[in-house]
Parts: structure tokens; sequence; C-alpha cells
């Protein structure tokens, strides 16, 4: 028989499994970044930019005009250094311990390591600099889409159009689902150019995912948070 403990091990050490868990319960996985490891705590990812922003005119005598291309690979060094060491009572059958490992490990992921990911990654953006925060307000029914519409708005005059998140917290979206009753505001939809999926998603002109994030986790007294998820690198 095969070491069944040796392949729960294997397991536990598999990125792909790993990353598979984090991504069906996490509210941040939309913001993960392809990204290569260099060393032990620095990554980089793949960023694309043009030199202009402007299309230029066609000249017949001397073809398009050339607008410069730039692929860089962004570093950015970790700075959290996280976990737990878990203990595990032995068990006469090798083929049930290795089975309470694998049980254990994805239990943790999901309860523990998860929330604290997204907690953190949240309390990040929040904090960051550059972005607009309007003044502190309570949201009714009556005003919370237009709260939304402005930021969306906000997005749209700065060329965002695509891949938008709408991270609302618990009392939030029981707001907007009822402000959004009858006007089709809320939809099912394709988002992230997945077509062969649909998501509830918010808004006209941009269609902005909606994720809904309790309390605790999204952070105190924030009703909602609107990003474009390229804007964020999230590892």
């Amino acid at each position: 028989m095969a070491n069944t403990i040796a392949s729960a091990v294997r397991y536990i050490n598999n990125d792909a499994e790993l990353q598979k868990i984090f991504a069906e319960v996490s509210y941040t996985a939309d913001l993960e970044k392809p990204n290569q490891a260099i060393g032990g705590k620095t990554i980089k990812y793949r960023k694309v930019s043009f030199g202009s922003t402007v299309l230029g005119t066609y000249n017949r005598a001397t073809g398009y005009v050339a607008n410069d291309l730039t692929v860089t690979w962004e570093e950015k060094s970790l700075t959290q250094d996280k976990g737990n060491s878990l203990s595990i009572d032995k068990m006469d059958s090798e083929e049930a311990q290795s089975l309470e490992i694998a049980n254990v490990h994805n239990k943790w992921v999901r309860e523990i390591m998860t929330p604290s990911v997204d907690t953190y990654r949240f309390s990040q953006i929040a904090g960051a600099t550059g972005i607009t925060k309007p003044s502190a307000a309570t949201l009714s029914a009556d005003d919370v889409e237009a709260a939304i519409d402005t930021a969306l708005d906000t997005l749209f005059n700065k060329g965002v159009k695509n891949d938008v998140l709408l991270y609302i917290s618990t009392s939030c979206a029981r707001l907007l689902k009822n402000a959004a009753k009858g006007k089709g505001t809320l939809s099912l939809g394709a988002w992230g150019g997945n077509l062969t999926s649909e998501v509830l998603v918010y808004g006209d002109t941009i269609k902005a995912k909606v994720v809904q994030v309790p309390e605790s986790i999204l952070g105190a007294k924030v009703n909602f948070m609107l990003l474009p998820a390229p804007s964020v690198a999230a590892m």
C-alpha cells in the first residue's frame, strides 16, 4: 500500500490545491495576479503600458503612428509572514491519519487563513493613498444607489470600464437589493471576460461584480469599496 501520509503531506504542500481551496472561499480571489517568486520574500508580475493613450492618425505616406509599448516585471516585497503549527492526535490507521491531515488542513485554510488574508487585503486597500474616500455617511435604501453610481461615474471618467468589483457590506447589500427592486440595476451577467458563468452585477455603463462581504472582514464603518481588479496586485 502506498504511503498515504506522504500523499497527504504532498497534497497540503501543493500550491495548486491550496489556491483552489482559497479561490472557492476568498472574497478577494479576483484580485490575484499571476506572479513568479524571486527568492524568499520577493515576487514579480507582468505589467504592460503604452507611451501614449492618444490614437494616432493614419498617414498614407508614412503609415501608422508608432506607439511605444513597454512590458516590465513589477517587483513587490512580501511583508507578511503568517501561519500556524497544528498538532493532530495519532491514529491507528495510516489511511485515517492521512485523511485527518487533509481535512484539518482544508478547514484551517477555509476558516482561519482565508478570512485573515481577506481582512488584511481590505485594510490595505482602505488605507491606500490616492483613492477617493467620500465623507462618512449612513446610507439608506433611498440613497445607496446614488452613492454607488457616483463612484462608478468617477471610475468611468478615469477611463475604467471593465473588471470593476463592488465589495459591499452585508447591511449595505441589503439596502441595495431593496432599492434595486423593479429597476433592473441588479442583474445576473458575465463579468471579467468569462462568458461561461454569470455573477451578480450592478450598474448600466459599467457592470460591477457584486461581492457581499461580512463587516468583520470588509472593515468597520465601510459601506462599500469600488475598484477595478487590475488596480490591485494581490499575491
